[in-house]
């Protein structure tokens, strides 16, 4: 029984992790992955590349927003241009992301496959790619919009209503990330990747769907970070209150005597997106990484390096049994 048969059977078998279990994968998923990166830091470039492109993003949102607080006709019109042109970018994003995962993908697949590319050589790689791309870009602006549908209402139907969004969300997801491989791979289209993913539905690990199908990555940080972020907040609060009366009157708001100081709020604000913006794209290039390695260890196993063919199973069941690190090809 090969490895990848031996990895359906224990996702079979496997009950639906606890989140100790999902943290601890996690962890030994970041550890293999940045071993991973430290032979070729290239990989990285697509990771920077997009924390790059979302601090720019918020850069100009949260300066319109000041702008627009300063209360004059320029100001506000600077503002207003600022916000308008962050929700451009923000539009753009999700060819852009595209693009640098897609990168990512076929970068993760070479050094797995024991061969050393540039970030210019994933550049013009993806090139020929791009009507591919642009069809998982649009995937993921989907999603979102599905996402973005779910009602806030109380009641049975608009909880089955979610529940339906939820699972919706969960198959374009794996389709999603399925796809970027299948791309970067092997440049399939949209109607190859859906004939190859029915002829593999059955060889897809419940340990890949349940750990990452719907975000479980994305929640586990959310759990470890939500209290950091309202202790941040809290003190944003304290401190816009207990400095307002230092600011001058247009750089603060007066709510029944209390006054608050909204420069030092919007700074603290900022200060949360910009971890927001590091822990999403991290894990956004984490389950890059595990699906390109799912990938190629199914459709492209004879490819690997001889090391790696015995050492990928322990990695893509996260399972901390194997010694990745000297598996790994050295530069």
């Amino acid at each position: 029984m090969s490895p990848v048969d031996n990895l359906m059977d224990a996702a079979k078998n496997k009950k639906r992790r606890g989140f100790k279990e999902q943290l601890h994968s996690l962890k030994f998923l970041l550890k293999n992955s940045v071993t991973i990166v430290g032979d070729n830091r290239e990989i990285m470039y697509p990771f920077v590349a997009m924390v790059v492109y979302n601090f720019v993003v918020a850069t100009l949102s949260f300066m319109g927003i000041a702008f627009l607080f300063f209360g004059n006709v320029i100001t506000i019109l600077m503002g207003i241009a600022m916000i308008g042109f962050a929700i451009l970018l923000w539009v753009y994003e999700f060819f852009f992301f595209a693009y640098q995962k897609t990168r990512l993908s076929w970068l993760i697949y070479e050094m797995l496959c024991g061969r050393e590319r540039s970030f210019s050589d994933a550049r013009k790689h993806t090139s020929q790619l791009k009507s591919q791309i642009r069809k998982i870009a649009l995937l993921d602006m989907l999603k979102t919009w599905i996402q973005s549908q779910k009602s806030s209402r109380g009641g049975i139907m608009s909880t089955i209503i979610n529940l339906a969004i939820a699972g919706l969300a969960k198959v374009i997801d794996l389709a999603k990330h399925y796809m970027l491989p299948a791309v970067a791979i092997d440049g399939l289209g949209v109607r190859e990747t859906i004939e190859q993913m029915k002829t593999l539905k059955e060889r897809v690990p419940e340990t890949l769907v349940g750990m990452f199908g719907v975000d479980i990555l994305g929640n586990i940080v959310i759990k470890l970070i939500a209290p950091v972020y309202i202790l941040i907040g809290a003190i944003g609060v304290a401190l816009s209150v207990a400095m307002g009366w230092i600011f001058p009157s247009f750089m603060v708001i007066d709510l029944d005597g209390l006054a608050i100081a909204w420069p030092v709020l919007l700074a603290m604000l900022f200060f949360i997106k910009s971890i927001s913006i590091l822990l999403s794209n991290l894990t956004a290039c984490l389950k890059v990484s595990y699906f390109t390695t799912f990938y190629t260890e199914i459709t492209h196993r004879e490819e690997l390096t001889p090391k790696l063919q015995a050492e990928l199973e322990s990695f893509l069941k996260l399972e901390e049994d194997a010694n990745l690190h000297e598996a790994l090809p050295t530069s």
